[in-house]
């Protein structure tokens, strides 16, 4: 909660506590109740605001999925021990403000606070009030739902590896080890299914980035007008569905490849697409090519297993589940139903949103931000290589396109759907 007192925030969190009756509401007030009386003594407010933060911390730690801070948070140094709190705890910010016609006027709120604070306190507080821009706004996942994505990549990418030769040798070039080196399929497995590092090991839940806003006196071009962009501030904490059509491996990165929809293309915002279609990012195209070790041709793909092979294990193949399916009571991912066709479909140069991704992984050293140039490379591919259906090998859930280069897409045959939550990070 962010307001002054008197603004209104208490009939909030009365809503707030009624929608989500497991949830724990932590407010600094709380320490000045007595016998259900509220007895204010400003001499107590450090201490009041110590219970305050203990009551947070336990509730993070046990995992309560709706916490409440119920203080006034209308500077962001006030903000930052929750802010941490949420960000190693896993949590998704909320910022929540009342929208009352009094909540900047310091006669009406001098009227309505319990606090005892006159017009002139309250004066100065307005003038106090902060406007906190988060790093970046975005669509987030709950973890549960970060696990499954996890867990699908590993399978698929399992696939990928026993059907391209081509790309587990550029990813043991990567490590500096080759086939040599490498006693049988179970040891191969062992050390690529290692490659990619989680996201989530930055501090940062997995997300679908809309907009980053950057920090201080360095935000990013445009970030002030987002941030106050209506149709932003009002889809703050809104739950959404997204689609996510197929997964990119390549040495740097693995990103779910994201199709935005109308709604949520008005909140996507990358400058990068921009700059990419133009021409100015050659310093990005560069570093992903100098990353990328080998010759530029696609070679050929091995489209059945050979009789013998000296890497294959069956039980190996058949751990990925072949009727996976995501779209269990207990799962947070669905798939569509029906039986749609499967159509690589390219997206044209210039299509907003064609780099929208969750990133799923980065080789080590590599930054997640990565996985948007990546995309944008892969999306010029496909459409610079139009594709005939000899390009393509058959994998559980979709099919796999090599383009060489150590870069593959799965384009799943039914799109994954995962429920997301808008709002920033900070």
């Amino acid at each position: 909660m962010r307001g002054l007192p008197g603004s209104g925030k208490s009939t909030i969190v009365r809503s707030i506590t009624s929608t989500y009756p497991g949830c724990v509401v932590c407010s600094a007030d709380d320490y000045f109740m007595k016998d259900g009386v509220y007895k204010f003594d400003a001499t107590q407010l450090s201490y009041a605001h110590s219970a305050c933060q203990e009551k947070a911390k336990t509730a993070c730690c046990d995992g309560v999925a709706v916490v409440v801070i119920d203080n006034t948070n209308i500077r962001r140094w006030e903000m930052n021990f929750y802010l941490e709190l949420a960000r190693h705890n896993d949590y998704v910010v909320v910022p929540v403000q009342p929208k009352t016609a009094w909540r900047l006027n310091p006669v009406e709120l001098a009227k309505r606070n319990k606090h005892g604070l006159t017009e002139d306190i309250l004066t100065r507080k307005v003038k106090q009030i902060e406007d906190v821009i988060p790093l970046f706004y975005g669509w987030f996942l709950r973890d549960t739902a970060s696990s499954e994505l996890i867990f699908i990549s590993k399978c698929v990418l399992q696939q990928c590896l026993l059907q391209i030769p081509d790309l587990a040798d550029r990813l043991l070039r990567q490590l500096s080890l080759s086939r040599k080196n490498i006693n049988d399929w179970d040891h191969l497995w062992s050390i690529l299914q290692e490659y990619y590092i989680s996201p989530n090991r930055s501090g940062s839940l997995m997300h679908c980035t809309a907009k980053y806003c950057g920090r201080g006196q360095n935000l990013a071009e445009g970030a002030y007008l987002y941030h106050k962009d209506p149709r932003v501030q009002d889809s703050v904490g809104q739950a959404f569905t997204l689609v996510i059509t197929s997964i990119c491996y390549s040495p740097r990165t693995v990103g779910a490849r994201v199709s935005l929809d109308d709604a949520e293309l008005k909140l996507f915002d990358k400058p990068e697409e921009r700059e990419w279609r133009n021409g100015r990012s050659a310093t990005a195209a560069a570093a992903a090519a100098a990353h990328l070790s080998g010759n530029k041709t696609s070679p050929k793909v091995r489209k059945t297993f050979p009789k013998k092979r000296k890497f294959h294990d069956p039980a190996v193949e058949h751990s990925f589940p072949r009727d996976y399916s995501p779209s269990l009571t207990d799962s947070e991912i669905s798939q569509a139903s029906g039986d749609k066709a499967f159509s690589e479909c390219p997206l044209k140069e210039a299509k907003q949103g064609r780099s929208a991704h969750i990133t799923l992984g980065m080789a080590r050293g590599m930054q997640a931000r990565e996985t948007t140039f990546d995309v944008l490379r892969l999306c010029d591919m496909e459409v610079e290589r139009p594709s005939t259906s000899s390009d393509f090998l058959l994998v559980t859930g979709g099919r796999l396109r090599y383009f060489g280069d150590g870069i593959c897409c799965v384009y799943f045959s039914k799109p994954l759907y995962v429920r997301v939550l808008f709002s920033g990070y900070y």
